[in-house]
């Protein structure tokens, strides 16, 4: 091997090394961006939330708010609530329906959150 040739082949290994090098601090930050993503991603919806941990603890005190199916974490579905009692529950109406296509039927008891359903 001349003496050129083993300096051409010291530079080729040389440029290999730092080229995994670069490419290995790529990988590193994209792989650090990557997590960034995700945990971000997990973490805005937590933000977002209409309701804190306290609102939902005490659903069961606040009837004008159902946070909960159930009313509270009891799951007992009683409503404090006096507007409608045995003397004018027989008056109550169907304010809306909307059929589901089949003969299964479907109930479900909406959440209510500052008024908002």
């Amino acid at each position: 091997m001349a003496i050129g040739e083993g300096h051409e082949l010291a530079e080729r290994r040389l440029t290999r090394t730092l080229g995994r090098q670069i490419l290995g601090r790529a990988t590193m930050s994209m792989i650090k961006a990557a997590i960034l993503v995700a945990l971000l991603s997990a973490a805005a919806p937590a933000l977002g939330l209409a309701q804190t941990v306290e609102d939902l603890k005490n659903d069961e005190r606040t009837p004008g708010d159902v946070l909960t199916y159930g009313m509270g974490y009891s799951q007992q579905r009683y409503s404090p609530l006096t507007h409608v009692n045995r003397d004018n529950v027989k008056r109550l109406v169907p304010a809306w329906s909307y059929s589901m296509a089949d003969n299964r039927g479907q109930e479900a008891q909406p959440l209510v959150k500052d008024g908002v359903v």
